[in-house]
């Protein structure tokens, strides 16, 4: 369902959260037809789930035509109805009752889609109203129009955004799953300014990127000091389903565009390798990765010749990559890397040999291609990792 929405409004699922809120809309939609139909209740009586009106109304704030919103909720309602006739063909084996149950389902299926597209345009013309109506649909133009480069008036900008551009800047995102909260929105806003307090400043500049998602900059008249910052819970704390994201100061409205652009790249490095609820990732530390996958197709294929049958999903595999990365991140010092694994310098050499064994040639710090690689295995694995004998 989540594929064909896709297929037929890209835009609407042009951003990885748009995706998986799409793909939750669909299920809780489906659970709520088979609650109805399972208790008998009115088709006509309207109800949409809460991840539902929380996109439509995301869809307001952020412009998305209501006829591309309408039109998602119309082709998964006939999705619906094709899969549901499959069913029907291959459960009922008499044709009369076959074509008087597809007659009823198709027949509820349309009372209820016309129900609830009703509600939906009512839910999005309110919110589109109320948001027109307030400063935030200023601020957020005026925040897309800076992003997207276009002609700015730096200091009408910074009067309608009551933030000046001219300063420092750290742009942060912060992200969580949906979780059926009633305003996820206020927990990650909570997040990103107990972050701004610990810059010393309350007042940072918050922009929706979606239901679920939201960007910020913290802005200082002094130079950004990020030696204290690491971005753990000892910064901010209150939820451990908040993922964060951020990139490196600038300064100005070149500053401003560029922080944001870094912060986005590291949350893409962190959605790539998995990074669990509760950790945040610092562009500086994936800087390397984020501009090596931007093609993950041909990443992937590069990890997979580079390391060949270290790729393989076992413990032992994954110890060698472990020892081979720090071995290199020490220049090749066994001694060193020992310290750091906690082993022998001797327990390091002989690993060293057995994953030059599997790949086919000595390794040394001036690799540069096997240092991008391991850099890589996380984020961009292999499709089909090589196999083959287990190390002793």
């Amino acid at each position: 369902m989540r594929q064909r929405i896709g297929d037929k409004t890209p835009d609407l699922v042009a951003l990885p959260d748009d995706a998986e809120t799409t793909l939750a809309s669909n299920e809780a939609n489906i659970l709520l037809v088979a609650r109805k139909l399972e208790r008998g209740e009115d088709p006509a009586d309207p109800e949409l789930p809460e991840v539902t009106i929380a996109y439509a109304r995301s869809g307001a704030q952020r412009r998305f035509p209501l006829v591309d919103v309408l039109r998602a909720y119309r082709i998964g309602h006939e999705y619906a109805r094709e899969q549901i006739g499959k069913i029907v063909r291959d459960l009922v084996q008499d044709p009369a009752d076959r074509a008087e149950m597809l007659e009823m389902i198709s027949s509820w299926l349309f009372t209820h889609i016309d129900a609830v597209t009703q509600l939906g345009e009512e839910i999005y013309a309110q919110e589109r109203e109320r948001w027109l109506r307030t400063a935030s649909a200023s601020r957020a133009a005026t925040v897309s129009s800076i992003l997207d480069r276009g002609p700015i008036d730096r200091d009408a900008a910074s009067s309608r955004l009551g933030y000046e551009l001219s300063r420092n800047h750290l742009g942060l995102i912060a992200w969580q799953e949906d979780d059926g909260t009633e305003n996820p929105m206020a927990r990650l806003e909570a997040v990103l300014r107990q972050i701004a307090e610990f810059f010393g400043t309350d007042r940072p500049l918050l922009h929706s990127l979606g239901p679920n998602t939201v960007a910020a900059w913290i802005g200082s008249r002094e130079p950004i000091d990020m030696d204290a910052f690491d971005g753990t819970d000892t910064v901010w704390t209150g939820s451990e389903t908040v993922r964060l994201s951020f990139g490196t100061p600038g300064s100005g409205l070149t500053g401003f565009v560029r922080t944001h652009a870094e912060a986005r790249q590291a949350r893409h490095v962190a959605m790539l390798e998995g990074r669990p609820p509760g950790s945040s990732t610092g562009y500086d530390s994936v800087v390397l990765v984020s501009l090596a996958s931007v093609d993950r197709e041909q990443a992937q294929e590069f990890v997979g010749r580079q390391l060949g049958e270290l790729t393989a999903d076992r413990a032992t595999g994954r110890r060698l990559v472990e020892t081979l990365r720090t071995f290199l991140d020490e220049g090749g010092s066994a001694g060193r890397a020992g310290q750091r694994l906690g082993v022998h310098e001797n327990t390091v050499r002989y690993r060293i040999r057995q994953a030059e064994e599997l790949l086919g040639r000595t390794v040394g710090p001036a690799d540069l291609q096997l240092r991008m690689a391991l850099e890589l295995l996380e984020a961009c694995p292999p499709d089909s990792p090589h196999s083959g004998p287990e190390i002793g």
